[in-house]
């Protein structure tokens, strides 16, 4: 075994002494090891010397507080230790322990008792007042005080419990009490109401420490004892990993150590282990279905690798929370786009009429300046039009053969020419940027258009992929193409067998950046699934505890006859008798020398009794051996009685202790019966495989620990099956219940509030059954949903049941010995015994023998056989162990099978019927159940085994191992959740967020919740295949409160964006995750002025120096050409002009003017390569700002953002805000709580905040409706378990809503909901976070360039006119005279009009 937590319930001290020295021994004290001792034992502590205590260091103690502050009690003390050292001089200690208190207490209670009953207790009248009296009492005594209530001390115990520590010493760690649990002093009135459970938001994952950090543990271990068998250097953990995985980047398998992404994984999550975790790889080469099934059949102990979490493999193994999102996407190639008016989508349509306005206004200018000295803009008006327009729009591309000969003009061009070639260089830029990111579409983006053109498609052919895409996807078997290596998908694509590849999500990352500039990209289509996890055994993580029992041992025999004690009055009792005379009168006719007598012995169903008539079997009638047939404390008594007298005594009691410990205590003791934990393990693979997490175990209380060494056995079992014991309910024999209708009645009631509806009922009297099946009846625990299991003891016997009583048990699953109805003997028997049976029972309806009359005729059998064998002396005890060894070496054919013993205890491979009560009060045979094949049809099948391997099916329903003819309680034709299920008169109470951040998760309003969350539980309801009546109850605490009403059971359920935590998990269940969950943090947008856009190509230095060059390359042009170049001359203004059109307009165009001096052809040479190069360097710069426009965070860094002490928001309800304290370390007054997701935009606008933490969930619902407000993610992400619902512990809802999650993943209904509540944000380029933009060039980047391009045109358009009106005033035209300041302006007007034409 594998657990290494150790409870020794009440024992002997000297058993516990000698049990701890030898486990001390065996290294079951060592560390990682926990031994708990209760009261029995530990209040005895203080009498062990501290040599004996050396064995007890670590050790646990529960022992009954006394308080020390009784006057009473501290007389007593003094008394008693005086006394004590007078009478026991060899005891080291003389402190009296709780049971001299008790003893003390006890002869008060009777001695006041009798005060009061006036010394008269010769009758039976005053015997039951003398009672009365004891139980009325009611005074302070030494423990406490003393008060009874159902025969019972009454008052409420406090436990103290103590720590044997290194020094062998005891220090006590905590008080215990059922009102305040743990607690540091004992008399703190202010205790917790509760132990809170959820941990206050902490996010710790350790254990919570409840018996404080002073605990010594057995080893001397400083951190918290794992209580189980850790896996050491010569016995690592065996870890499976894929030896085949197709992506090669996640589990690479060589010659040494495997490594990957999965590994690197399994390494990080180790160092994170408080603890050292030996293990070794071992690969494996078949599917990954068949991998995970290594782990159920225990060929490894774990697995490590690339294993998708899906419902039918969660079935037989536990996964781990998901360490990465899995989901099927598929993989195409990209559809060739249409661009035929690509030309046109670099500028926006205003840009576009922007830059038509400007070019004509611009010709007018042109013009209107050249068209009175310039020749060549004179002619015919269309001439005009046609060499304005020719000018300025061949300005765009190339030189213009006309000449310039007004400098206003230049001037203007001067601006137009640098506004051209920002507008042609942006124009160059955008589709530049257009190409180099291409719109790229998937050739398919259906599956269903896929599916119909019969398109072959590959996928990974040793995962569960195919089978998904044949079941789930519909795609024809013969379409669907086996991938073996992430290699071999181009060349499937390049050569057109597969036009898709279904790839997992991670799996697809890696083949997208490897050959995503080959043409492939992402179709869209997501079918989500958990997620990939490690795998280990279902039970790996539980603990299981080894409980240990207190056996004395003694012995003395007599023999003579055969003797039999049986209860004559039950049905059992007479079909034994009758077999048991069968037997010997066979016996008798067949022997010629010898003659069997049996001595019958009725019991009544009375311990006492059944003493009685063993002492008189014995010491009168002397016989040889006891058969007794009875069981509980009546055979506990017996059995005691017979061993002492050395008789042997065959019993058909099965007992729970194992045989090596049965025969050492009773070695006279045979069972004619199986251990029960063959019978234990047939009912623990009925309820593993049917998913049944908890159970309720009912049994009648015998005595003797007989039943709870059952129990522990059925405990085992179930938790080897991942199941566990919720409650047990135990009954008084049945024959001790005066009134046993109200009694069983009151019992069953205190189950209303469990919420388990699986009830096993252990080995109990037949009587028993049918009232606690009746009663069960009529309380509805027998109705719909709940199972009823009743083992060997009690299905053996049904066939003795009229109808009335069968009807109370339609529905139970029985389990009873199989014995073949083919043996001769058998065949022979029951004739004769129907014949007797009728004779001399004529009131029983059924002459039908049960198992009881076979075994006892195989008693008989045995018994006959030994005596025949020791011969006739058998009054020593020499003769009398004979006679046992000859019983024991018993090997015969009975009609039960065959007659082995083997430690006392019959050995046989027994084979278990498994038998259904219907509606028709029948029973039907279901299946049959052995060690060797488990569940078969036929009892003759030797190759059956229902494992339930998975072998890769997508339905996740239980196994139905019992077949689907199973008439289960209610009538329900579905398998039972065995659980409490909710109804119309008391749905499910559903707590939901009352005050949830954001709305969209869920929304309380007057009418039903709405929100994502709700529609999530709404479709996962549908996947269920029963009814669940439930309403919603809106909750407005903080989430950590809101999971803590699940624990406390004031809700059934919550659903809502609850996310997935280690501390909330270790008190409630959580579904697997339908939304993935992290922290990160939403930041401004570091703001950029691109007003100025054409001038960010080049810094400040830049355009300086390009100036400064062009200035000094214009003044070296005149300077050369000035003496020898006609054009450079004339007046300052022309020459300044002629140089600077010559100079500028080498950015852009060859000139018109010549050049007649070779240095200045040089000059030009340098000078129009090196502008070459700023053209084309200015052109790339630009191109690059709008390819990859500059998004940066305000805040990338949250150390940066710390270590400024900016202020940042968070949920003021969930446990972010605790996180970001704890963990990322901000001050608390740095922390602002946001209550609502509108509250966000305006805390960042005014300032209060810089940054929000927000859950990835949250945060894509902020930025989707916050998009063009100028926010984004930062990048960093704290991984959390993602989002669930919660039930109870235990509760099937939670194991049915994960499958249903499982199955909405898997048939994209998840990804439905999450693109109708959170469409997607997410774009390439800034008009995702820029308001007002999209991906073309817009007017608001070049208004300022056309600004000043048609501020310079009218400029010098004015200029031009007041020069006109100079040269007018200086030559005025003949036959304008003065006359007035009118006629002077008329004058000017003619004169413009005249000098312009």
């Amino acid at each position: 075994m594998n657990s290494r937590v150790f409870i020794v319930l009440p024992s002997s001290l000297e058993l516990a002494i000698h049990i701890s020295t030898e486990a001390m021994h065996l290294d079951f004290m060592g560390k990682d090891s926990v031994w708990i001792m209760t009261d029995s034992v530990t209040s005895l502590l203080h009498t062990i010397n501290s040599s004996v205590m050396s064995s007890m260091e670590g050790l646990i103690g529960i022992k009954t507080y006394i308080p020390d502050l009784n006057p009473s009690l501290e007389n007593f003390v003094i008394k008693f230790r005086y006394h004590f050292q007078s009478n026991y001089s060899e005891e080291e200690n003389s402190e009296p322990g709780i049971y001299a208190l008790l003893a003390y207490d006890t002869v008060s209670t009777v001695a006041f008792a009798i005060e009061k009953s006036n010394n008269n207790s010769g009758n039976m009248t005053s015997r039951k007042l003398l009672l009365e009296n004891i139980l009325l009492s009611s005074f302070s005594g030494l423990s406490g005080e003393i008060r009874f209530d159902d025969n019972e001390l009454f008052r409420l115990t406090t436990y103290e419990i103590v720590n044997v520590d290194h020094r062998k010493s005891r220090s006590i760690l905590k008080y215990w009490s059922l009102e305040c649990e743990f607690s540091e002093d004992v008399n703190d009135e202010t205790c917790q109401e509760k132990h809170r459970i959820s941990g206050g938001g902490s996010t710790s994952s350790d254990p919570v420490p409840v018996l404080g950090g002073r605990v010594y543990w057995p080893g001397g271990l400083q951190r918290v004892p794992l209580g189980w068998k850790m896996p050491s250097e010569a016995k690592p953990f065996v870890i499976g990993v894929p030896g085949n995985t197709s992506f090669e980047k996640f589990v690479r398998v060589g010659d040494g150590e495997p490594s990957g992404y999965c590994i690197d994984v399994f390494q990080k999550a180790l160092k994170k282990l408080k603890y050292n975790l030996p293990h070794k790889f071992q690969s494996f080469t078949g599917e990954y279905d068949a991998l995970v099934d290594e782990v159920y059949f225990k060929n490894v102990d774990a697995v490590v690798g690339d294993i998708t979490i899906l419902e039918n493999r969660s079935n037989f193994v536990e996964f781990t929370q998901p360490y990465a999102e899995s989901g099927l996407t598929m993989v195409v190639r990209v559809k060739p786009e249409d661009r035929t008016w690509l030309f046109v989508m670099p500028f926006t349509r205003n840009l576009w009429i922007v830059v038509i306005f400007v070019f004509v206004y611009t010709m007018f200018v042109v013009w209107f300046l050249e068209h009175r000295s310039n020749p060549e803009f004179r002619g015919p008006w269309k001439n005009q039009l046609g060499t304005a327009m020719s000018f300025t729009f061949s300005t765009l591309f190339f030189a213009h053969r006309e000449g310039l000969r007004n400098n206003f003009t230049r001037i203007v061009m001067f601006v137009w020419l640098f506004a051209v070639f920002v507008i042609t260089s942006s124009y160059t830029a955008s589709l530049t940027s257009m190409l180099t990111v291409q719109r790229l579409e998937p050739k398919f983006s259906n599956i269903e258009t896929l599916r119909r053109s019969s398109k072959q498609v590959g996928c990974d052919g040793d995962s569960f992929v195919k089978r998904y895409i044949n079941e789930v996807l519909k795609f024809d078997e013969e379409n669907i193409v086996s991938v073996k290596s992430e290699y071999d998908y181009p060349e499937l694509f390049d050569n057109g067998t597969i036009e898709a590849a279904f790839l997992e999500l991670p799996y697809e990352r890696v083949f997208l950046s490897r050959n995503g500039h080959a043409g492939y990209i992402d179709s869209g289509v997501k079918h989500r699934f958990g997620g990939f996890g490690f795998t280990s055994d279902i039970f790996f993580y539980g603990l299981k505890c080894l409980l240990f029992h207190g056996v004395p041992i003694s012995g003395q025999y007599d023999i003579t006859n055969i003797g039999a004690i049986i209860n004559l009055s039950s049905r059992v009792g007479k079909e034994e008798k009758l077999a048991m005379e069968l037997a010997v009168e066979i016996y008798n006719n067949t022997s010629s020398n010898r003659k069997f007598q049996l001595h019958v012995s009725d019991s009544g169903g009375d311990p006492l009794q059944a003493y009685t008539g063993a002492e008189n079997l014995i010491s009168l009638k002397q016989v040889d051996a006891i058969i007794n047939m009875d069981e509980g404390k009546e055979a506990g008594l017996v059995t005691e009685l017979a061993n002492r007298a050395q008789v042997p005594i065959l019993s058909f009691t099965a007992t729970s202790i194992t045989p090596q410990l049965a025969s050492v205590r009773w070695p006279f003791l045979i069972r004619m019966a199986n251990n029960d934990s063959l019978q234990m393990q047939c009912i623990a693979s009925i309820v593993g495989s049917y998913g049944w997490h908890r159970v309720i175990v009912i049994y009648e209380d015998g005595g003797y620990n007989t039943d709870l060494g059952t129990l522990t056995l059925l405990s085992d079992e179930l938790q080897a099956v991942g199941s566990e014991i919720e409650h047990s309910l135990a009954f008084p024999p049945f024959s001790t219940l005066s009134d046993p209708k109200t009694f069983i009645q009151e019992k069953l009631e205190t189950l209303y509030s469990i919420n388990s509806r699986v009830f096993i009922v252990l080995p109990s009297s037949l009587e028993l059954a049918i009232h606690i099946s009746t009663e069960a009846m009529h309380l509805d625990f027998m109705g719909k949903d709940s199972v009823w299991i009743m083992t060997d003891s009690i299905t053996s016997l049904l066939h003795t049941v009229n109808s009335s009583a069968m009807s109370s048990m339609e529905g139970i699953i029985g389990i009873k010995t199989y014995f073949s109805n083919t043996n001769p003997l058998l065949v022979s028997f029951l004739i004769n015994f129907r014949y007797h049976f009728q004779l001399e029972y004529p009131e029983e309806e059924n002459s039908e023998p049960g198992i009881y009359a076979i075994l006892a005729y195989d008693a008989v059998s045995s018994v006959a056989l030994a005596i025949q064998k020791s011969g006739n002396n058998r009054s020593n005890t020499t003769s009398r162990k004979l006679f046992l060894e000859n019983i024991l070496s018993s090997s015969f054919s009975g009609l039960s099978g065959e007659i082995r013993f083997e430690d006392n205890e019959l050995s046989r491979l027994t084979t278990y019927e498994i038998v259904n009560v219907d509606h028709r009060k029948s029973l039907n045979t279901l299946k049959f159940w052995s060690l060797e094949c488990e569940f078969s049809e036929d009892v003759n099948e030797e190759t059956l085994k229902i494992s339930g391997g998975g072998g890769g099916a997508t339905g996740g329903h239980p196994v139905p191992v019992l077949g689907g003819r199973v008439y289960w309680s209610g009538g329900l034709e579905r398998v039972p959740l065995g659980w409490k299920m909710p109804s119309d008169a008391e749905p499910l109470v559903i707590g939901i967020p009352g005050n949830t951040s954001f709305e969209k998760f869920v929304r309380v309003g007057d009418g039903e919740p709405s929100g994502y969350c709700i529609d999530v539980f709404q479709k996962a309801l549908k996947k269920l295949n029963y009814n669940l009546p439930h309403k919603f109850q809106s909750f407005t605490g903080e989430y950590d409160a809101l999971v803590d009403e699940v624990y406390f059971k004031k809700f059934g359920a919550v659903v809502g964006d609850i996310t997935i935590l280690d501390n909330r998990s270790n008190f409630v269940e959580f579904t697997q995750p339908y939304a993935e969950s992290g922290l990160t943090m939403v930041v401004r947008v570091k703001q950029e002025d691109r007003t100025w856009l054409f001038v960010l190509p080049f810094n400040r230095d830049l355009w300086i120096v390009a100036i400064f060059a062009f200035v000094y390359t214009m003044f070296v042009v005149w300077f050369l050409e000035h003496r020898s170049n006609p054009e450079f001359r004339g007046p300052w203004k022309n020459q300044l002009g002629t140089a600077m059109w010559v100079t500028f307009t080498t950015l852009f165009l060859s000139h018109r003017e010549g050049l007649r001096n070779n240095f200045t052809r040089i000059v030009m040479f340098v000078w129009l390569f090196a502008v070459f190069v700023l053209t084309s360097s200015y052109t790339a710069s630009l191109t690059s700002m709008l390819t990859v426009q500059r998004l940066e965070p305000k805040f990338s860094s949250i150390e940066t953002l710390r270590r400024s002490n900016k202020q940042v928001g968070c949920d003021a309800d969930s446990f972010v805000k605790k996180y970001v304290e704890q963990v990322l370390h901000f001050h608390p007054n740095n922390i602002i709580s946001v209550k609502s997701e509108y509250d966000y935009p305006e805390f960042f606008n005014n300032g209060t905040i810089e940054a929000a933490f927000l859950e990835l969930p949250y945060a894509r619902v902020f930025l989707n409706r916050n998009r063009r407000a100028g926010y984004i993610g930062s990048g960093v992400t704290h991984r959390f378990g993602g989002l669930g619902f919660i039930f109870p512990k235990g509760s099937p809802l939670a194991r049915d809503f994960s499958r249903a999650f499982l199955k909405l993943s898997e048939d994209g209904t998840l990804n439905q909901l999450e693109e109708y509540w959170f469409p997607s944000y997410s774009c390439s380029n800034p008009s995702c976070s820029n308001p007002d933009s999209d991906d073309r060039l817009s007017l608001k980047y070049f208004w300022t360039i056309f600004l000043v391009t048609g501020l310079t045109s009218t400029i010098m358009l004015v200029l031009y006119i007041v020069d006109l009106f100079k040269k007018f005033r200086r030559i005025p035209p003949a036959g304008i005279t003065g006359g007035g300041g009118n006629g002077v302006l008329r004058a000017d007007m003619v004169a413009v009009v005249v000098l312009w034409k």
